[in-house]
Formats: C-alpha cells, structure tokens, sequence
C-alpha cells in the first residue's frame, strides 16, 4: 500500500521583524553570554500574528484541503499538534471543535499529539501511518501550530521564534504528492528530565532514530537530495548533519534567517520552499526531521509521478 504526503500549507505570522526587534534581545544576548554575530547564528527575521493560534490553523487547513482537492467530508482522521499548548483543556476542546465544524470536517475523529516538542508532527505522522496501513483511516489531516505566549520569550537562547501553523495530509487514496518511505521517532526520558551523560548524548540519540529510519527501506544518506530540519542553532545543525552522513550540499538552511524557528512547522516550510525554486526534472526524494529537547523525528519521502484524478 503506497501512502502519500501531499497539501502542503504552511501559514506564517503576517507581521515580519527584525531579529533585533525580538522583547529584551540584548539583554537576552548578554544573560546566554552569546556574541552578536547573527550570521553564525542564523539570526535575521521572524513572523509574529495578531492573529490566534487558531485562526492560523484554520487558514492552513483550509489551504491544505484546496491544494489536496479532497473534500472535508472525506477526512476520517484529524491529528492536533503543538509544542506545547498553553490553554484548559476546556479552551483547546471548544476552539478546535469550533475550528473544525467551520470547516465542514463532519466525518472525523480528533486525536491529539503535543507531548514531544517539535517532533510532535513526526509521531503524528507514525501514528498515521500504522492506522492507515491497518485500513482503519483513509485520510487523515495533520495539522500544527504554535503561538509565542508573550513577546518576552520570542528570543530564547539560540533561536527566535516566529508564530506559524502548517498542515498536510496523509492518505491511501490520494494520488500526488510524497510517498511515505519511511518515519521513525524516539524519545529518551533521561534527556527529558535533563540527565546527560556527557555533552553528546543528545547527538546519540538523533543518530539511533536516524538509523531507525534507515533501516527500515535499506536506506542511505547519500540517496536523498536534501535534508530538512528544524531551523534552530545553525553551527550545531551543519554539525550534526556531516555527523550523520550528509554532505553540506544536501542540508538546507535558507529559511533560519528568513523566518526564525516555526516550531514544528520548519521542516515542512524549508521543503516547501525548495521545491517552490527547484529546476531539475528527475523525482527527488528527501529526509524531513526535527528535533527537541529527548525528541527526534525522521521522515523519508519520494516524489511521485502525477497519476490523474483523486480514486475515491
């Protein structure tokens, strides 16, 4: 069974800034003890929105199904994804079943996945596969977004934020887009908790779940075009994707001073924008991850050959 990533739509704050404009930024350089050199960081601009966490979510989901050509009736399956939500139960319950009935999805099922940072859309994206594999699901739509709750934490360390939504669609049905290859996510519950056994621990186990992925399909580094990860801590990133077996013409770093950290978003938004300005013919096929503090997530995709009308 072939299961296809496809609709793609990623809805970024509509106000863009400075890095320099980011609450307290010199203080905040001077409290990490950081020099400002923003091109070894990767610092230039981020997206912020008057708009909710929602309604960005909404625009995306709306985008998605349009790309797609899928009606809204026919998703079975909606997972929700955030880095963290910050609301009630009651607050998050209300405004997405609001959300979703705005949008006429009728026939779905609501699942919730924000327990692993932003790796949460690669245990999303886990989850869906099995259920559609089993048959249970036809479609299912994977929707995240996050919102920086106050200006006072826009800047954190090494990445500035930007608010973002993004959505996508995992289907048995639908005919273009990505095949899913492969996905793999781990979660280490010592890392977690802030227990290191020396300063690569995190870096071991990035490099297992990568493996994991691999493994699964016989797979190599040097098979994919590119590689799209979390824009966040660029000297670190070119590290570890050498580390990893990537040579420095397959990563993707364009989008870190474009637009800040879009949480779980920025894979999905550095594939989207290389494939918006790619020239060549042939079918590439990519590696889309994240990472977060425990968490790592891998997913490998192949272009598909368009194959006409949607088979419902």
């Amino acid at each position: 069974m072939n299961i296809t990533l496809s609709g793609i739509a990623i809805e970024l704050g509509e106000q863009e800034h400075h890095y320099q404009e980011a609450d307290q930024f010199e203080a905040r350089v001077e409290k990490y003890r950081m020099t400002n050199m923003p091109d070894y960081w990767g610092w230039g601009y981020f997206r912020s929105s008057q708009r909710t966490s929602y309604q960005l979510a909404q625009s995306a989901i709306r985008r998605s199904l349009e790309q797609s050509g899928l009606e809204a009736e026919r998703i079975d399956l909606v997972i929700y994804c955030s880095a963290g939500p910050r609301e009630a139960y009651q607050v998050v319950n209300e405004k997405m079943g609001s959300l979703l009935k705005e949008l006429s999805i009728s026939n779905a099922e609501l699942f919730g996945q924000c327990f692993a940072g932003c790796v949460s859309i690669f245990s999303a994206i886990k989850v869906a596969n099995v259920l559609l594999r089993s048959g249970q699901y036809r479609n299912v739509l994977i929707v995240t977004t996050d919102k920086i709750a106050g200006e006072a934490v826009r800047f954190r360390e090494f990445g500035i934020y930007s608010d973002s939504a993004s959505c996508f669609l995992l289907s048995s049905e639908i005919q273009e887009g990505f095949d899913l290859l492969s996905v793999a996510v781990g979660s280490d519950f010592k890392l977690m908790s802030g227990e290191m056994e020396d300063k690569d621990s995190h870096f071991r186990h990035l490099q297992k779940v990568h493996q994991q992925l691999f493994e699964q399909q016989a797979l190599e580094a040097r098979d994919f075009e590119k590689i799209f990860i979390t824009n966040l801590y660029k000297p670190l990133l070119q590290i570890n994707m050498v580390r990893l077996g990537y040579k420095q013409t397959q990563s993707y770093y364009s989008n870190i001073e474009r637009y800040g950290h879009c949480f779980s978003s920025d894979p999905l938004v550095n594939l989207q924008s290389y494939e918006e300005q790619r020239m060549q013919e042939e079918l590439p096929s990519y590696v889309i991850g994240a990472m977060a503090t425990g968490h790592a997530g891998f997913c490998a995709l192949k272009k598909r050959e368009p194959q006409g009308e949607l088979i419902l």
